[in-house]
């Protein structure tokens, strides 16, 4: 009896008192309140250790089966919750509960609270209940429960922002009536300090009045739906497009209605693309995003924002090269210690598909599973595109030295799956590997060993293994195995033929390592092709698990439980790595429970489990301890149920293999004063939207009544009140959408003079399974296989998105793709603290999705004050709400056991018990879902068919009868596709299969056509046919070559005798017969030889007596030779006349023949011309798409500045389109579509601190460099402006970061410094000044240069500087926010220096300086609106040039444009290179756009650099174009020549037969580039223009030569070549290259600019790219930058050359067969932003020129090649077959 008094004093000091009702009563905020200590989550004295954002996995350190490598240790005895699962929608249970209508509660019995009534206690007078979470959007509910008023009462509600009130309600309550008040929050709301505050007011009494006010503290949570992102595939390689799609659903499983914004963004977090306010189909959004050929590799980002609200996901980009062949290794990822081999697949194919031929050897590695541990910095010249952990490894930290040639050792450019990954470690003291060998069968030439001595070792094997202590079942020991000297087999499979099925004993990996479990095994194949002299490799990982069992308590190791109630256990079965057992291990398994009791003591005895129906894994105990302990007839029943305190439960397992495991969990019983409990549960197994679901309310207590309120995601969506009835109340809900698929019931009931007691239950809901739609695959009207039939059935009207991919990466489940387990997880919590369902995930050995049970479970709260707490809800009342009291002090960092000690909130889930009873270590959750997903993702080397294997991606809406059918094809490569499907409706919402279906597209009959793109004149090409039979039988085929004018086929001769130069040959179609096995392939060489030039059609067709296939290739033939270009330009001018007439030369004679001379002047065919007319000065309008450096220039374009180049090309011609009034919205799409892939691209050059380097970033062997930043910036912030950026958005922090790098770099006198050697020569020019000049005699001491050649060299960055103050002239409006915070006052300070800069050397580069100097200078001070602007133009005017009326600004002169009179005509001929081409067009350019500021006629200046075009769409280079294109656009911007044109032009040419041709230019078509080909060009050109305004008239003339002294020389020798050839392999398959360059223009500067070296190959030779980049990393060569391969050449970019000869060696290989080759192939080195320093060889190819047909096996006639067509063997008999080979034979001997 003390002890009651004294528990009632302590609560009566706890109690708020309610006397004044103007005061707080129940202020949650208000810390003197113990009622209120629940509400404060943010205090650790009150951790909850089952809050479900904190029910992590536990480790059992003390576990003694624990795997130390496995990272998914949910098999430990500690830990039976599996961690962020959610409920099962499919739950089923064991039937309606029966409660114990024996044990019933008298109204008559008088509660604790009841006994005490004379002590002086205030009634309680309100009871509101609200939620803790707010969400923008939502409707907030409030219930509210007035208790006792004295008078009609209005509650006031109203939630304030920041102070600042947002939302309110006002409604009148009666007594004892529970009412809801609903608010609406706003949509547009952003997270800040929200509050909730209720009043309890007296409007109906004239004296007013309030009776309570209570205001508490929420919280927001931006999340109000849930965004799922759906990728068609979780990795890409470059050049690839991803797709994906954007399904946004809210609280109600409904689709979101409104705009949604969706951001692409790259491995750096910029913004590459973005879509704004895009609107949905139902619901979703599809898009797609193109990769350019080098995008940043890495994880890239989609991130979609909906009102604030942000989700985000990621995908893998990946560099990768195809492989002349290609070797897939498939076996499982998961394997049992206890499984007797290791097995899996190996298949080598080639790009065409068919089988390789050749070896094989195989190499086990074991080792341990690595663990993530991210470093906290890394170097960035070890940062890496992309790693796979699972071959190399990176144990520690290295030094500088080390780790780099660790790196130049496994780095492999272009193979992403064979790098390192430096943040997973794993101890490399324990990697072992063992090679296979092999018992194949021995092939007739090799002797047989005995049969019986074979059987005598066997049996001796067999004799020691007897005595052999292994548990495996082997056959042969490991070291008998391989060290057995009697042992035949072999370390590799001589005769390996495109699969091979591999078995390895597990036993033999047994006596590897002390310990299989937690280890890698990785199989290894290497594949070799004797035929290609190639070795290529595959790999796949594997993890080896325990194969022992687990049992799993759902809701974890501590759980919390009602001593006077029953309570419910389930447990799950599985493997230790949390995979399904079979069905019939399951199904033998028997699962026993013991339990004790703490407290009062002793064991008790509990009835065996049973099973969950329709799951044969999961297991269910009813536990009711007034039962168990017999206590039906014991008056003090209660006495002794309320001394219990805990249960200890421990679960026993045996399956039908002998297999045991067990586990622990221990309960804690709920506290409440007086032992009051309240239970609520459901006898409803499986809810659904739109049914009711049962719950059952049972007290100990006396109780008139309760009230519940139901939640989901946080939010109160209904409440109510019940009459309690005798025993138990029996109640139902309906369910509706928002609960799903996880809701909660809260049942609190008080008293007006006692406590709050409270219970809840969380209980799954299926709904999802409303929208119901189905999905078949019908491939039976298509019997070819080719096509099939998808068909979908569903609601009318409602969107369907399909998705299916190759098996192989729906295996990875790397998160791309929706899966059923996926939506639930992730809709049934919305950041909300709450109770979870119990649950558990199923994984799959077979990389199926994770299977998800659930189950309802009970509260977590050890009392009533923590059931509120842990579903989320907040309690304002003068109830008390009991809270058990507490000794931590949370302000010294303790947090509380669940036995009321304290622990250090710090080791909370440090895998260390500080709680006797685990509290600190409950829940943790050892989440490894990424450590698999990473495992999964990088477990086998990327083959290019995992890549492009991505089919039927398709967003269909269902017909309005309620089906929609399509015929799609199937790919022709064979593959396994996993098909998954949604559904989004605007009534039921989401539907999803629940399982993927799977579709095996097997062609029964193909063939796949390969040779080259491109020939040259007279090379005999062997086409590849691969004929594949993926049917039953074998079969008989014949491959058919159509017959063509335009190829001829190549004969070989009997005995296999044919010429290389002139065999014999013949139109027509030509037959072969093949004989294909079943599954296999049949590979057929076609040798054809083009008949003409230009592009040829090549048909082929495949016929069997099932069907045929057809293909056809397309090839361009060119002519022999080195090719040589000329091309002459002029301006018609025709705005002051009417008739132009304009006569040109083509400079080539009509006969390449030299009379009594053997070379000739051109090679016969090969010489070509295109007159072309485009009516503007600027120049055709987007002659091709894209234009770029190579399209425009004939450049390459691998280069920072190149491609930046061309980027501000589109980006012109785009703007130039709109200024001329032709706007084509086809043209501007594709411009911004190829603009956002340029865009992307030129960030792979951009570096982390801002800068950009002319080559690949990720590399880091580029240096950065001022004048490409500054080049940058300035074309990335002209295309920033508000109307495009729905079609290509700039990053304005990529802007603003490379501006604030290039600021850095300024000298305090104002010049900017360049970092390295410029690429541009003419970008950081030096000052020449004379020795004897008066100016350095009178400021010797202020010049400081270098002394050479009897002047001074002064490095006065003049040019560079210029370039930059034009850059900050276009920056200076830069927003100064984030970032870019006091940036523009930053430009605007350097500019004003560099300008002062400038204005300082003015009269020093007029005097000394070169006249792009002063172009540049000039330009620069007017953008600048400087004041001595019009003093530099004055100045520029003295350096300007004029020849035969043009005005230009150069070095030197420059002719005027050549020409020759004949028949008293000026014929207009073809211009040679010039000295300073490229220096000479940048300086007019610049002067060009100075000039217009200060002078307005500038006609001559036009017309000059038209004359000087040295391309159709260019000039010389990508720098003199760019700013020639620019000043073209200004000027015709400003004249308006627009306008007034309108011409019509003819043109006659010799070479021409028939009527002149005739073009016409008008103002629609202005800037078209229309032409006119003049095949077999010779003699001369008449073009007659008629009208007004302005045309380019141009001549491209082509001809190739193969004799030195006809090519084209350059103006001034600048480079010296070399190169050189070594031929070895089968008929010189492989060809070893030596080419050595080096500058030798030292008088024009010491080194040169920008060099590149072009080699040319011969046609059917290749090298991998992969290993040109692995050759420039590994710095051998200096200054090389980048080695790329296109077809037909290679290029290396240098630095610079100089005066030492740089030489580059590579290995290239046949690949095709071809031959005949051109003997002749040109190999060029030049000076890229100089093109006109060059050096052009010959390189003589004899040995290629001198192959035939069969010598590279490129005939199927050939019957010394493997490919020889011997016809089928089961047609001919066998004499004719002994007498074939018998004269083959004969033939060879003689």
């Amino acid at each position: 009896m003390n002890l009651k008094v004294i528990s009632i004093l302590f609560i009566i000091t706890n109690v708020t008192w309610a006397q004044d009702y103007s005061s707080q009563t129940y202020n949650p905020d208000y810390q003197v309140n113990p009622t209120n200590n629940y509400l404060n989550t943010n205090d650790p004295k009150y951790d909850n250790p089952y809050d479900p954002n904190r029910r992590f996995s536990n480790r059992n350190q003390y576990d003694l089966n624990r795997n130390p490598y496995n990272t998914d240790q949910r098999y430990n005895q500690y830990d039976r919750n599996d961690p962020g699962t959610n409920q099962n929608p499919y739950n089923t249970d064991t039937g309606r509960q029966i409660y114990d209508t024996s044990r019933t509660y008298s109204t008559s019995y008088t509660g604790a609270e009841l006994e005490h009534d004379s002590v002086i206690i205030n009634e309680a007078t309100y009871f509101i209940v609200a939620s803790r979470m707010i969400r923008p959007g939502q409707i907030y509910k409030i219930s509210a429960n007035i208790l006792k008023a004295r008078l009609q009462m209005t509650i006031r509600a109203s939630i304030s922002c920041n102070g600042v009130e947002i939302a309110d309600v006002i409604e009148r309550v009666k007594e004892g009536v529970p009412e809801v008040l609903n608010m609406r929050v706003p949509a547009t709301s952003v997270p800040g300090d929200y509050r909730l505050r209720v009043e309890g007011l007296y409007l109906d009494d004239p004296f007013g009045g309030r009776a309570f006010v209570n205001e508490t503290k929420l919280t927001f949570s931006q999340r109000f739906m849930t965004i799922f992102i759906q990728m068609d595939k979780p990795v890409y390689m470059q050049s690839q497009t991803v797709k994906f799609r954007v399904i946004p659903i809210n609280t109600e499983l409904k689709a979101f209605g409104r705009a949604i914004d969706v951001f692409i963004l790259d491995p750096n977090k910029r913004i590459m693309k973005r879509w704004l306010s895009r609107q949905s189909n139902f619901g979703t959004v599809s898009l797609q995003y193109p990769l350019s050929d080098q995008p940043v590799f890495g994880d890239w980002t989609v991130r979609v924002e909906a009102l604030g609200q942000r989700e985000e996901a990621s995908f893998l980009v990946e560099e990768y090269y195809q492989t002349r062949f290609e070797v897939n290794v498939t076996m499982p990822a998961f394997f049992f210690n206890t499984d007797g081999f290791i097995h899996g697949r190996v298949m080598a194919n080639y790009t065409s598909g068919a089988p390789v031929r050749g070896n094989l050897t195989l190499r086990a590695t074991l080792r341990p599973v690595p663990i993530y541990r991210p470093r906290q910095t890394h170097r960035q010249n070890t940062q890496r595109p992309n790693y796979n952990p699972y071959l190399y490894n990176e144990t520690e930290q290295y030094e500088q030295g080390e780790e780099d040639r660790r790196w130049q050792l496994n780095h492999r450019p272009g193979q992403p799956n064979q790098l390192d990954h430096p943040d997973w470690w794993y101890d490399t003291q324990k990697v072992v590997s063992r090679v296979f060998n092999f018992d194949e069968e021995f092939p007739f030439w090799m002797p047989k060993p005995d049969p019986v001595e074979i059987a005598q070792i066997n049996m001796n094997i067999n004799n020691n293994n007897m005595n052999n202590m292994n548990n495996y079942p082997t056959t042969t020991s490991y070291n008998n195995y391989y060290n057995n000297p009697y042992n035949d087999k072999l370390p590799y499979l001589r005769f390996f033929n495109g699969t091979y099925d591999f078995r390895y004993p597990m036993s033999e990996l047994a006596q590897l390592v002390p310990s299989l479990e937690g280890v890698e095994v990785i199989i290894t194949a290497t594949v070799g092709d004797p035929f290609l002299d190639e070795l290529v490799e595959g790999y796949s990982v594997a993890r080896i698990y325990n194969s022992s069992l687990a049992v799993t308590f759902l809701g974890g190791e501590l759980q919390v439980f009602k001593p006077h109630m029953p309570f419910d256990v389930y447990m799950a079965v599985s493997f230790h790595d949390g995979s399904r057992l079979p069905w019939w291990q399951a199904r033998g398994a028997v699962l026993t429970v013991s339990a004790s009791l703490e407290g009062r003591g002793g064991a008790i005895e509990v009835p065996r489990p049973s099973l969950v129906p329709g799951d044969a894994a999961v297991w269910h105990l009813k536990l009711d301890l007034y039962k168990l302990l017999k206590l039906d007839n014991d008056p003090n029943y209660r006495e002794v149920l309320n001394g219990i305190t805990g249960v200890r439960l421990s679960a026993s397992l045996v399956d039908a293999s002998g297999g045991r495991a067990t586990a622990d969990a221990h309960f804690v019983a709920h506290q409440s004063p007086n032992h009051h409990h309240l239970r609520v549960s459901t006898s409803t197994t499986d809810a659904r939207v739109g049914e009711y679901i049962v719950f059952h309310v049972q007290s100990n207590f006396y109780m008139e009544s309760f009230n519940y309120v139901v939640m989901s995601k946080g939010i109160i969506l209904t409440s109510g009140q019940e009459i309690m009835q005798e025993g138990v109340r029996t109640f139902s809900v309906g369910v509706s959408a928002e609960m799903a698929p996880v809701g909660t019931l809260v049942v609190w009931a008080h008293r007006r003079r006692a406590l709050v007691l409270a219970d809840s239950i969380t209980f799954p809901v299926n709904g999802i399974s409303t929208n119901n739609f189905t999905v078949h695959i019908n491939n039976r009207k298509h019997r070819t296989g080719e096509r099939v039939e998808v068909a979908i059935y569903g609601e009318p009207g409602a969107y369907v998105g399909l998705s299916a991919i190759d098996h192989a990466f729906y295996t990875m489940q790397a998160g791309n793709e929706l899966t059923y387990a996926k939506v639930l997880s992730k809709m049934s919590h919305f950041d909300e603290s709450t109770n979870g369902t119990f649950s558990y995930t199923w994984r799959s050995h077979f990389g199926d999705a994770d299977e998800l049970v659930y189950f309802p479970s009970a509260s977590f709260g050890i009392d009533a004050n923590r059931t509120f707490e842990y579903v989320g809800l907040i309690v304002l009342s003068d109830v008390p709400v009991w809270r058990r009291p507490s000794p931590c002090n949370s302000s010294l960092g303790l947090a509380e056991c669940l036995d009321g000690s304290c622990y250090p909130l710090a080791k909370r889930c440090d895998g260390s018990p500080d709680c006797a009873d685990r509290t600190d270590e409950a829940n943790c959750k050892r989440e490894d879902s990424f450590e698999l997903s990473h495992f999964r993702k990088f477990r086998f080397n990327r083959i290019q068919r995992q890549y492009d294997n991505a089919w039927l991606w398709r967003d269909v809406n269902i017909g309005p009868h309620g089906r929609y059918v399509l015929t799609v094809d199937v790919p022709a490569a064979p593959a396994h596709w996993t098909l998954s499907a949604f559904a989004m409706s605007p009534s039921s919402g989401i539907g999803m299969l629940a399982k993927p279906l799977h579709y095996v597209g097997i062609l029964p009959f193909f063939m796949k056509l390969e040779g080259p793109d491109k020939c040259r004149q007279g090379e005999q090409l062997g086409l590849r046919v691969a004929v594949f039979n993926y049917q039953p039988q074998d079969i008989e085929a014949v491959v058919v070559l159509a017959s063509s004018p335009d190829y001829k086929f190549v004969h070989v001769e009997e005995n296999g005798i044919v010429r290389s130069y002139n065999p014999r040959t013949s139109f027509g179609e030509h037959q072969f017969f093949v004989y294909i096995k079943a599954g296999d392939a049949a590979v057929v060489h076609l040798p054809v030889v083009a008949a003409r030039l230009g592009t040829i059609r090549v048909d082929v067709l495949a016929s069997t007596l099932q069907g045929q296939h057809r293909e056809h290739k397309y090839i361009t033939v060119e002519a022999d030779g080195i090719p040589q270009y000329r091309h002459q330009s002029v301006l018609l001018d025709l705005s002051n006349r009417a008739y132009v007439f304009q006569y040109m030369h083509v400079n080539v004679t009509e006969t390449p023949i030299i009379p009594y001379e053997v070379d000739r002047y051109y090679v016969f065919g090969s010489n070509k011309a295109r007159i072309s007319v485009v009516g503007d000065v600027v120049g055709p309008l987007f002659p091709t798409m894209p234009v770029n450096a190579t399209s425009l220039l004939d450049l390459p374009m691998d280069s920072a500045e190149q491609n930046m180049f061309s980027f501000a090309a589109n980006m012109y011609l785009t703007l130039y389109m709109r200024l001329i009034n032709q706007r084509n919205r086809t043209l501007e799409k594709e411009a911004f579509y190829h603009m956002n892939i340029l865009y992307q691209r030129q960030l792979s050059f951009m570096k982390a601190d801002g800068s950009f380097g002319h080559f690949r970033s990720d590399w880091n062997q580029s240096s950065s460099s001022v004048w490409l930043t500054s080049f940058c910036a300035k074309i990335f912030q002209e295309a920033s402006f508000n109307e495009w950026e729905n079609y290509i958005y700039i990053d304005p922090d990529v802007i603003s970061m490379s501006v604030s790098w290039i600021l850095e770099r300024q000298a305090p006198w104002g010049a900017f410094m360049e970092v390295q050697w410029a690429a541009d020569r003419n970008a950081n020019s030096t000052i020449h000044v004379p020795l004897d000049s008066q100016l350095y005699r009178d400021a010797r001491e202020q010049l400081q240069g270098v002394k050479a050649n009897n002047s001074i060299i002064l490095q006065r960055n003049i040019t560079l500087t210029a370039q930059v103050v034009i850059t900050l002239e276009s920056v200076k409006n830069l927003k100064d926010f984030g970032i870019r915070e006091g940036l523009s006052a930053r430009v605007s300070t350097a500019q004003q220096l560099g300008v002062s800069w400038l204005e300082r050397n003015l009269q020093l580069v007029h005097e000394f300086g070169s006249p792009l100097t002063m172009a540049l200078l000039a330009y620069a001070l007017t953008a600048a609106k400087a004041p001595s602007a019009e003093h530099a133009f004055r100045l520029l005017k003295r350096h300007q040039r004029s020849e035969g009326g043009l005005v230009y600004w150069g070095k030197e002169p420059v002719p005027a444009p050549p020409y020759k009179m004949e028949n008293q005509k000026p014929f207009l001929l073809p211009r040679l290179p010039y000295n300073y081409d490229s220096n000479n067009i940048a300086a007019t350019a610049y002067a060009l756009l100075a000039c217009m500021d200060h002078q307005d006629n500038n006609e001559p200046i036009v017309m000059w650099l038209n004359s000087q075009r040295l391309k159709d769409g260019g000039w010389a280079s990508t720098q003199d174009t760019y700013i020639a294109l620019r000043a073209l656009i200004e000027y015709t911007n400003r004249k308006r020549l627009r306008d007034v044109s309108s011409l019509a032009v003819s043109v006659e040419a010799v070479a021409l037969s028939g009527e002149p041709r005739r073009l016409t230019v008008r103002n629609q078509d202005l800037a078209t580039l229309q032409t006119v080909d003049i095949p077999s060009a010779w003699g001369t050109v008449k073009v007659t223009a008629r009208g007004a305004g302005y045309a380019i008239l141009q001549m491209s003339v082509q001809y190739n030569v193969d004799t030195p002294r006809f090519q084209t020389q350059p103006p001034r020798p600048a480079f010296a070549l070399l190169a050189r050839a070594h031929y070895y392999g089968r008929n010189q398959s492989h060809i070893h290259y030596q080419t050595c360059a080096s500058w030798t223009h030292l008088s024009e500067s010491p080194v040169s600019g920008l060099a590149v070296l072009e080699a040319a190959l011969p046609t059917g030779y290749m090298i991998q790219q992969q290993r040109l980049d692995g050759y420039v990393m590994s710095r051998t060569v200096p200054r090389l930058q980048r080695a790329r391969y296109q077809p037909g050449k290679i290029l290396f970019y240098f630095d610079y050359l100089d005066h030492e000869l740089t030489c580059v060696n590579f290995t290239i290989e046949r690949w095709y067969p071809v031959a005949n080759m051109s003997r002749y192939l040109p190999i060029r080195v030049y000076d890229y932003y100089a093109p006109e320093r060059f050096n052009e060889t010959i390189f003589d190819a004899l040995p290629t020129y001198l192959l035939n047909i069969c010598e590279v096996c490129g005939s199927s006639q050939c019957p010394y090649c493997a490919i020889y067509n011997a016809g089928a063997p089961l047609t001919a008999s066998a004499l004719i077959l002994l007498a074939t080979v018998a004269a083959i034979i004969r033939n060879v001997r003689t």
